[in-house]
């Protein structure tokens, strides 16, 4: 799928505010409405956009520490990583989790409460 300056316009509105009405998207892109909303349903239909998502306020949610964690196997090995990514997706600590190359094999992102409060068992 070929994106141009105008779906590159739209992804970039669309990542500030996903929410933003289709008349003040096609006005900030500088489209009619109706080509507007077909660009981004087409976007949606090729899978450029693949989801829309809220972003919490961990304070008024009750987190206050967000850690990044690295974290290395004792073996490169498929079949763990797997497992690995299975317990990790359960944990609702952790809000986002990476494989990277380099010395480490995942990154996490955990947000808790406090530093005592989290234990991840896998």
């Amino acid at each position: 799928m070929m994106i141009d300056r105008i779906d590159r316009s739209i992804l970039v509105e669309l990542q500030k505010n996903n929410r933003i009405p289709n008349q003040t998207l096609a006005e900030l892109v500088g489209l009619s409405p109706p080509a507007c909303l077909k660009r981004v349903k087409r976007l949606r239909e090729e899978g450029v956009i693949v989801g829309d998502v809220s972003i919490i306020n961990p304070e008024l949610t009750g987190s206050k520490m967000t850690l990044v964690v690295s974290v290395e196997m004792e073996r490169d090995r498929g079949d763990i990583y797997q497992i690995f990514r299975h317990s990790i997706s359960k944990a609702e600590e952790v809000t986002q989790c990476y494989q990277i190359s380099g010395s480490f094999d995942f990154m996490l992102i955990v947000t808790v409460k406090d530093r005592l409060c989290c234990v991840i068992q896998w």
